[in-house]
């Protein structure tokens, strides 16, 4: 039986894809077992090398997920304009899968964060509003009843970090109702 994932169709583009899910699995384990900045930027850079080599019309969830990983590292780093960079590829690679609302509000908030450390306050804001549609939409699809744990503690860590960012701009009655929606969850 012959079959294509969704943008691949040769030998190659297999093969790239069986690279890129082993080198984002190494990036995952640096970033979230918090190895040095620099080894997780190392390892992450090289994951997103093979996502970027993958053909413009593979929507794959894990191009997404690299990119969010690689911005992470590069905020643990001390790179935010970096960061914010690799976020915004995320956000275009995730606005080509329509039902991917956790991958979308994933590269909205990464990207959200890598503007706040790079003090970009309003920018950050409009990003984080993003990722909470996202990530609303995410609790009300058809997957959300299976993940409403994780997908409502997410969205609760993400209310928390953006009523921080609120807070930071002044805006405190705005921050305070992010912390009440939280509080919900």
């Amino acid at each position: 039986m012959n079959f294509t994932l969704d943008g691949l169709s040769k030998q190659g583009d297999t093969k790239g894809l069986i690279d890129l899910l082993q080198a984002f699995e190494i990036c995952d384990q640096k970033v979230n077992q918090a190895a040095l900045p620099a080894d997780q930027v190392e390892k992450c850079g090289k994951a997103a090398q093979l996502a970027d080599a993958m053909p413009a019309n593979a929507h794959l969830p894990e191009r997404g997920e690299v990119y969010v990983q690689y911005a992470m590292a590069l905020i643990h780093d001390g790179k935010a304009a970096e960061a914010v960079e690799v976020g915004n590829k995320a956000i275009v690679v995730t606005k080509k899968q329509p039902y991917n609302f956790s991958g979308a509000s994933a590269a909205y908030e990464i990207t959200g964060e890598a503007l706040a450390v790079a003090g970009k306050l309003p920018e950050a804001d409009k990003s984080l509003a993003k990722a909470e549609s996202y990530q609303s939409k995410a609790l009300h699809s058809p997957a959300g009843p299976q993940l409403k744990e994780h997908y409502s503690d997410s969205m609760k860590a993400l209310l928390q970090f953006h009523a921080k960012i609120l807070t930071a701009m002044g805006n405190q009655k705005e921050a305070n109702s992010k912390l009440r929606q939280a509080a919900k969850l």
